[in-house]
């Protein structure tokens, strides 16, 4: 385990134990993390799925029910974290999306979920910042039931462990807090916007390669190759479900996507062969089966998509054997004409 991994883990145990509340987290070389919550763990499911473990947690000795698997015990959750120092590292950029889904789990099964990075050199993505409000947003969080906080201040997980401890999860005085930290995440988030002149949220997206379709739908493009998503030194498979996530809650949040609507997620380097390899050699990846079973989205290959120009998936499949490093000038040029084909609506689904 990286040493920076028990730096957070031993500033957020600094705070202690308090009036009721309990500590779990595993420092050193301790896999425990990786247990469902039921077993002793940090981990959480939803719709199934093992959403990947996080970092530390505040719990109470009553009957809890994981609403997964109905399995009981006597640790009920009340805050856990995901963290990361990322934002002291030359990985703050796509690092920060890596980890989304970790706190997701608990999000989703109704505990308070906070994604902690500890404040840095760097500033919190605006992406990231936007997701995690729309996320409370699509969730309703103000009806008490779950929460996603995203914050790099150590003192804002402190004030809301003692807010729990002296008023209970449930109270108006932690909700008014969560409230005051959820909305200071879109304020953050504004502070980008604003000074980014966008004409509308449409025009973010856009810079993002997130394109609205003629049906209502809408298409997200990244160009993962097959080979990003085997080699697990580069954590791939985490920054292509990160972006997934990102681009949904801000599409689904901000109602611009209907529920009845889909997100398309388009890798133009990876065709239908590829992605069924994918699926047979990644069929105990974690990352990968979120990605692949989600229904909020799916995935298009280069199979799927008919451009109206028809040289330009001659132009797109060369790269699929190519280091994009090594030609990055000749794979800009390309990838400009697949974001503006995208954009303009010049394509077709042909997916079956």
């Amino acid at each position: 385990m990286p040493k920076t991994d028990d730096i957070i883990k031993e500033e957020l145990s600094s705070i202690g134990d308090y009036k009721g509340l309990k500590r779990r987290g595993f420092i050193g070389s301790s896999n425990f993390d990786q247990e469902l919550w039921v077993n002793g763990g940090l981990t959480f499911t939803y719709l199934g799925k093992d959403c990947g473990s996080n970092d530390f947690a505040w719990y109470r000795e009553e009957k809890w029910v994981d609403p997964e698997s109905k399995q009981t015990c006597n640790y009920k959750p009340i805050i856990v974290i995901e963290g990361t120092h990322c934002l002291n590292t030359g990985s703050y950029g796509t690092a920060q999306l890596q980890r989304f889904h970790h706190a997701y789990g608990p999000f989703r099964n109704g505990i308070i979920s906070i994604y902690y990075l500890k404040e840095g050199k760097h500033e919190i993505r605006h992406d990231l910042l936007a997701a995690a409000y729309y996320a409370n947003i699509t969730y309703d969080y103000l009806n008490r039931k779950t929460c996603y906080i995203v914050t790099d201040k150590l003192s804002h997980i402190e004030t809301l462990v003692h807010l729990v401890g002296d008023y209970g999860e449930k109270s108006d005085e932690v909700w008014r807090y969560i409230q005051h930290l959820v909305e200071g995440m879109k304020v953050q988030f504004h502070k980008y916007y604003d000074r980014h002149e966008y004409k509308n949220f449409e025009e973010y997206l856009n810079e993002r390669c997130v394109f609205k379709e003629t049906n209502g739908n809408w298409i997200k493009y990244l160009g993962p190759k097959i080979e990003s998503f085997l080699d697990s030194s580069i954590r791939y498979g985490h920054i292509v479900l990160g972006e997934a996530f990102v681009a949904n809650y801000m599409l689904r949040g901000s109602k611009l996507l209907s529920p009845d609507k889909t997100l398309d997620y388009f890798f133009p380097l990876i065709d239908k062969k590829g992605l069924e390899k994918l699926t047979t050699t990644l069929k105990h990846d974690k990352e990968f089966l979120i990605l692949s079973g989600n229904q909020d989205w799916r995935i298009l290959t280069i199979d799927d998509v008919e451009f109206d120009d028809k040289s330009l998936k001659d132009k797109i499949l060369p790269f699929r054997k190519k280091n994009l490093n090594d030609n990055r000038k000749e794979w800009n040029v390309v990838r400009k004409q697949i974001e503006y084909a995208l954009k303009n609506n010049l394509f077709t689904i042909v997916q079956k």
